[in-house]
């Protein structure tokens, strides 16, 4: 049986990278910070903690059957 784990706080800043990563999960954490005005370092960490607690689950590659 899964444990829930209380919901994490989400700033602005979160839900704005939530919403870059959901249109381009490759994107660099340097483009990522460029876009929310952040350094690099940051970024990273927010992005980490996103990942660390379940927000971010993983990343996909959506893939075009046409070719």
């Amino acid at each position: 049986m899964r444990t829930k784990r209380p919901l994490p706080h989400l700033d602005e800043i979160d839900l704005a990278m939530l919403n870059l990563l959901q249109a381009d999960g490759a994107m660099s954490n340097a483009a990522l910070g460029d876009k929310l005005s952040l350094s690099v370092t940051p970024c990273w960490r927010r992005r980490k903690r996103l990942q660390d607690e379940g927000v971010i689950k993983d990343y996909q590659a959506n893939l075009d059957r046409r070719m």
